[in-house]
């Protein structure tokens, strides 16, 4: 067990220098546009200086973002987007 345990040690001094990482990537967004189409399709645009990022979402808006008059406006409430297909 005690060589067990030093083969480990040995292994770790022997190998951690070798070990690296790549940095964390920053991305400043300055600029957001969203747009619900009828059905509760949402496009997404993210800007910043040298980043644009455009997305497809979705949003559970059914009762009152089919495309038909809205009765009441308190039903309007917001919700989640999804991203992805909806």
């Amino acid at each position: 067990m005690k060589r067990l345990l030093w083969v480990f040690v040995i292994s770790f001094v022997a190998f951690a220098p070798r070990a690296n990482a790549d940095s964390i990537l920053n991305i400043n967004i300055t600029y957001v546009t969203a747009v619900l189409n009828v059905g509760g399709d949402v496009g997404l645009t993210l800007i910043g200086p040298g980043t644009i990022i455009t997305a497809s979402a979705g949003m559970a808006c059914h009762p009152w973002c089919d495309g038909f008059p809205i009765p009441d406006l308190s039903s309007v409430a917001a919700s989640q987007v999804f991203i992805g297909s909806f």
